[in-house]
């Protein structure tokens, strides 16, 4: 009889065990995610002329024996409108850096000088871009540099910039400040200053300048 208990309340215990394992199974767990994703206003940029810069014709009587010819500087203006007030960076990247001859007096250096194309195997020479007016919702402010979007410095207008083989950022600041700032409009006064290489002299055949600079902006 006592060992008839026994097995009943063993059974019974393990009935109960049996019930709430069912019970919790009968429950499962559902997960809850958040997901989105927050992203900067739209901006556009937009270059007069369509981004072109035509420096018209020059004779080769005017290139010298060695060096260069400087031809005087011509701009263009990049606007940059954004949908909400938002902090830009432009750089530049260089499509034509095969085609930058070498000349002591060339007014740009290596990390500035721009290439021109070629005639042939000529090299025609190279130009230099410089920011030399620069705007945030229509009020002039500085022009700041950087190497890496962290740390930023003023620049004096109408300084040459990095081609791509030295990374450099430029943006908009108030004047006085080296923290960039944002706005829904920039404009940017973008100039090139070209000059020719004397090598040109032995053409026989039209050279046509064929720089070509890609203009990256970015959100800071």
């Amino acid at each position: 009889m006592e060992s008839n208990i026994k097995s009943v309340l063993k059974m019974t215990s393990l009935a109960c065990l049996l019930a709430a394992t069912t019970s919790a199974m009968a429950v499962p767990q559902a997960t809850l995610r958040i997901t989105g994703t927050i992203t900067p206003g739209a901006c556009s940029p937009v270059l007069t002329n369509s981004g072109i810069i035509d420096f018209g014709e020059t004779s080769v009587d005017q290139l010298p024996a060695t060096g260069t010819f400087a031809l005087a500087g011509k701009s263009i203006t990049a606007t940059v409108t954004c949908t909400t007030a938002t902090k830009v960076a432009m750089s530049f990247v260089d499509n034509r850096a095969d085609s930058v001859p070498t000349h002591t007096n060339e007014p740009t250096a290596a990390a500035t000088a721009f290439g021109l194309g070629k005639a042939g195997d000529i090299k025609i020479g190279s130009y230099g871009l410089s920011v030399t007016a620069i705007q945030g919702d229509g009020t002039a402010g500085d022009l700041l540099m950087s190497s890496d979007k962290t740390t930023w410095s003023k620049m004096t207008l109408d300084t040459f910039a990095n081609n791509n083989t030295s990374q450099q950022y430029l943006t908009f600041a108030a004047t006085g400040s080296t923290t960039p700032k944002d706005a829904t409009v920039f404009t940017f006064s973008l100039k090139a200053t070209p000059a020719l290489s004397s090598a040109l002299g032995g053409i026989t055949e039209t050279a046509n300048l064929d720089g070509n600079t890609t203009i990256n902006f970015e959100y800071l």
